[in-house]
C-alpha cells in the first residue's frame, strides 16, 4: 500500500501551500522511501546556500537522517541542524504502517545570532550580503505554535489517507464516516454552504450541550449567541471564498454556559452530490490559556484559576533521593480537578513525597519516576497516556517544567475516549449484524493460519457458504426478518464448528469459514455436511417456519491455493459448482459430495 494510492497529491500540495501562506513555515511530504511527494516554501538560505556547498549540504543530510531514524516511535521529532535552522518531522502511520512523513523546517524559534551566520558566510565563501539577506527571510516562530500547526496538518493528512483507504476497499464514495468522527476526541462538525449543520460528532454535541438531533438541520445562529454566530458566519464565508484551510482562535459557549477558548480549523469538502460543504475541528485551548494566565498573574489570581481548572493539576518540587542520582518530588499543590479525578484530597497529599502518595510510581508503572526526572533534566515536555489499575481509569498526563527544579502535571481522565476507541475497533473488524468477523479480520486470521500451516506442514480448509432462496424471505417477510434469519444462521454455524475455527460474514448471505489444522480432506467434508444440515432445518421467524438451504464450496490448502485470495476464490468457484449442480449440496473444485 503506497501513500500515493490513498491521497490526492494536488490537494495536499494546496494544503501545504496554504500552511506556508498562513505560517511562513516550509513543509514537505515524503513517502516511505524518502522520495519527496510535494513541498512548499523552501527558504533561499537552504536552496541557494546550504544545499549547494558540499560541507553544509552534508550537514543538511545529517539532519534529515537523524530525524528519519527517530520517526518510527510515532512521535514528533525535532532537530536543530548544524547549519543553524530548526527542522521538525512526524510520521504518518496508517493501518500500522509508516507510509509517509511530514517535514516542516527552515525556521527559528528565537531571533538568530547573525554573527554565527556571518562567520559561516566567511568560512564557506558565501556572499555575505546575500547570505544575511536570505537569513532575514527565515521566519521566527514560537515552537508551540509550530507544533500545533504541524499536529493539526498531520492529523488531517492521516484522516484523508484513511478515507482514501476506505474508498479503495468499499468502492463507495463518502465524505465522512460516523465511526471516524466519533473516534476523534476533538469536537468536529460539518455544514452546507448555507451554514446549516449536516452532522457532528459526540464531542461537539457535548461541548455545546445539545443532542445531535437538536443540532443537525439548524443554523449556527439558532444554537449560538448572535455575536458568536456573526463571527462564525464571517469566517465560514472566507473559507468558501478562498477554498483554503483556515485556522483561527476564538470562543465558544459550552454546555454550562461558560466561554471556552478554542482554535477553529476549517476546510472545504465535496458532498456525494457534488455540492461544497465546510468541515471544522475544534481544539479546546482553555486549559492552556488558563495555565499561561496563571503563571503571569498574581499569586491570588493564580490560585483562583488553579482551583477552577477542569483537568487535574499537580505542582511538584524536586528533592534528592537517597541514592543521590534520582530526584523524588514533594507535592506543593493540587487543584480540585485532581481531587475529583484521582480521589485524593489536598490535605492528604500536600508536602508529601510523590513516591509516598501515588502507588503507581512504584507498583503499576516503575519507570514513571524516570520520566519525571527526564523532563526535569531536559526541560522537554512529555505527554503520557497511562492506565491506572489502582484507580481503574485511563489518564493522560502532560508533564512539563515551568522553572528549574519544579514540575507541573496536568491530569485528564480519558477513560471514555479509550472505551470509544475500543468500540471503533470492534466495528472495524466485525460484522455489525451478526457480530462475526468481517472480511478484514478474516484475511488477518487466514494469513496467520497460513503462516503456521506452512511452518508445521498442516492442512487448512476454507468453506464458502451461500444461502439458497434467501431473497424470497426478504420479499415475503421484509428485510428485518431476513436479518433475523442471518443472525440465527450465524448462531447455528458457530455451534457446528470447532474451537479455534473462524466464522465470518463477508456479504449479504455469504459466510466464509477457516478450519485450521485439519487432518484430512474428509474432516472438512464432514463439517461442511453438518453445516448443510443446519441450514436445512426450519427457521422460526415471527412465528412462521421459514425454509432455506445452502450451497457450499470447499478449498484445501495447499492443494487448491497457497495464499488468501487464491483459497477464497477457489472455495467461491466450488460454491458456484454447487449452485449449478442444483444447490443444497457441498462441492470441492473438482467434485461434489
Amino acid at each position: 500500500m503506497k501513500f500515493l494510492d490513498l491521497v490526492n497529491i494536488s490537494e495536499l500540495q494546496r494544503l501545504l501551500d496554504a500552511m506556508h501562506a498562513a505560517t511562513g513555515i516550509p513543509s514537505a511530504l515524503l513517502d516511505s522511501d524518502a522520495a519527496i511527494l510535494t513541498a512548499s516554501g523552501w527558504q533561499d538560505i537552504c536552496q541557494k546556500f546550504h544545499r549547494v556547498f558540499p560541507e553544509t549540504e552534508a550537514r543538511c543530510r545529517d539532519s534529515d537522517q537523524r530525524i528519519s531514524r527517530q520517526l518510527f516511535d510515532g512521535k514528533f521529532v525535532g532537530y536543530r541542524c548544524e547549519n543553524g535552522l530548526n527542522d521538525y518531522a512526524c510520521p504518518i502511520i496508517i493501518e500500522g504502517k509508516h507510509l509517509a512523513s511530514l517535514f516542516v523546517g527552515q525556521f527559528f524559534t528565537e531571533e538568530p545570532d547573525e554573527d554565527f551566520f556571518r562567520n559561516q558566510a566567511q568560512r564557506f565563501g558565501f556572499n555575505e550580503d546575500e547570505y544575511l539577506a536570505a537569513l532575514r527571510k527565515v521566519p521566527v516562530i514560537p515552537e508551540e505554535r509550530v507544533s500545533n500547526i504541524v499536529e493539526f496538518f498531520s492529523q488531517l493528512a492521516s484522516t484523508i489517507a484513511h478515507l482514501g483507504y476506505q474508498v479503495l476497499q468499499s468502492k463507495v464514495a463518502m465524505n465522512f464516516k460516523d465511526t471516524l468522527l466519533e473516534a476523534i476526541p476533538n469536537p468536529v462538525f460539518y455544514k452546507d454552504r448555507n451554514g446549516i449543520y449536516l452532522g457532528c460528532n459526540k464531542a461537539f454535541a457535548e461541548l455545546l450541550g445539545f443532542s445531535k438531533e437538536e443540532i443537525i438541520g439548524k443554523s449556527v445562529s439558532e444554537i449560538s449567541p448572535s455575536h458568536f454566530a456573526d463571527k462564525y458566519n464571517e469566517m465560514d464565508a472566507r473559507v468558501f471564498d478562498n477554498s483554503k484551510i483556515q485556522s483561527y482562535e476564538y470562543k465558544v459557549i459550552d454546555a454550562a454556559g461558560a466561554e471556552r477558548s478554542v482554535i477553529f480549523n476549517k476546510a472545504l469538502f465535496t458532498n456525494v452530490d457534488g455540492s461544497i460543504g465546510l468541515v471544522g475541528i475544534i481544539l479546546d485551548i482553555t486549559a492552556r490559556k488558563q495555565i499561561e494566565a496563571k503563571l503571569k498573574e498574581s499569586e491570588e489570581n493564580y490560585h483562583l484559576l488553579f482551583n477552577h481548572m477542569i483537568n487535574g493539576f499537580m505542582f511538584l518540587q524536586a528533592v534528592p533521593m537517597e541514592d543521590g542520582i534520582m530526584q523524588d518530588f514533594i507535592i506543593l499543590d493540587v487543584n480540585e480537578g485532581y481531587e475529583g479525578i484521582i480521589g485524593q484530597t489536598k490535605e492528604e497529599v500536600i508536602n508529601k513525597k510523590i513516591t509516598e502518595i501515588i502507588p503507581f510510581t512504584k507498583h503499576e508503572n516503575p519507570e514513571w519516576l524516570f520520566v519525571l526526572n527526564k523532563v526535569l533534566n531536559t526541560g522537554e515536555a512529555t505527554l503520557l497516556e497511562y492506565y491506572s489499575k489502582h484507580f481503574s481509569k485511563w489518564l493522560r498526563l502532560s508533564i512539563y517544567s515551568p522553572k528549574k527544579g519544579y514540575l507541573a502535571i496536568v491530569v485528564s481522565d480519558i477513560t471514555r475516549e479509550k472505551r470509544s476507541e475500543e468500540q471503533i475497533q470492534q466495528y472495524a473488524y466485525h460484522d455489525h449484524l451478526t457480530g462475526l468477523p468481517n472480511r478484514r479480520l478474516l484475511d488477518d486470521r487466514l494469513s496467520v493460519a497460513l503462516a503456521q500451516a506452512k511452518r508445521e506442514n498442516e492442512l487448512i480448509a476454507v468453506i464458502f457458504l451461500d444461502l439458497d432462496n434467501f431473497k424470497p424471505v426478504n420479499d415475503t417477510y421484509g428485510h428485518d426478518a431476513g436479518d433475523e434469519l442471518l443472525q440465527q444462521l450465524a448462531n447455528r454455524i458457530m455451534s457446528s464448528v470447532r474451537e479455534g475455527d473462524t466464522v465470518s460474514r463477508v456479504g449479504g448471505d455469504e459466510f466464509v469459514l477457516i478450519l485450521p489444522k485439519i487432518k484430512a480432506k474428509a474432516e472438512a467434508e464432514q463439517l461442511a455436511v453438518r453445516l448443510l444440515e443446519a441450514c436445512r432445518k426450519p427457521f422460526i421467524i415471527r412465528r412462521n417456519e421459514v425454509f432455506v438451504s445452502a450451497s457450499i464450496g470447499v478449498s484445501i490448502f495447499p492443494y487448491d491455493g497457497m495464499d488468501i485470495s487464491e483459497l477464497i476464490r477457489t472455495a467461491d468457484i466450488a460454491m458456484y459448482h454447487s449452485k449449478r449442480k442444483g444447490r443444497n449440496r457441498v462441492c470441492f473444485v473438482h467434485e461434489c459430495v
